[in-house]
């Protein structure tokens, strides 16, 4: 799975790839342009990034990934996100941000890029759930 946090410049979900050693955002793919603007280019944005905090016992925390990556393959074939973002966005009113973060891993494998993938992000981060998280994370820094 891959590491994801938030982008500190748009607040975007970022992924890092070891080879070669990147942050990228989801779903784009790309690098943050509004953080280029703010310093000298790749080597200001490297630290730029805040975590999602661990707050479900992963014990838990599995399960309810895994809820998470059935709704997914159901949306896959169905073409409705609906009750994956539903889903999603009661994990995040729950205050387990960290659920999604490791779903949004799951998502963010190099095998997983798809159209559908990159649409059900744009859905996820345009919630006010979402919102609420970055506000937290925000918060917490």
């Amino acid at each position: 799975m891959s590491d994801v946090s938030l982008c500190v410049y748009c607040w975007y979900p970022i992924i890092f790839r070891y080879r070669p050693s990147r942050m990228y955002h989801m779903p784009s793919g790309w690098h943050c342009w509004s953080g280029r603007r703010g310093g000298s280019g790749a080597r200001s944005v490297k630290h730029a990034h805040r975590r999602i905090p661990t707050t479900t016992p992963i014990k838990e925390r599995r399960p309810l990934v895994a809820k998470a990556v059935e709704r997914y393959e159901a949306y896959l074939g169905s073409g409705n996100p609906k009750p994956l973002l539903v889903y999603l966005k009661r994990e995040l009113r729950a205050h387990r941000g960290d659920v999604v973060r490791d779903f949004l891993g799951y998502l963010a494998e190099p095998e997983m890029e798809s159209r559908e993938r990159d649409s059900l992000v744009l859905k996820l981060i345009a919630t006010p759930e979402w919102h609420g998280l970055v506000e937290e994370v925000a918060e917490a820094a």
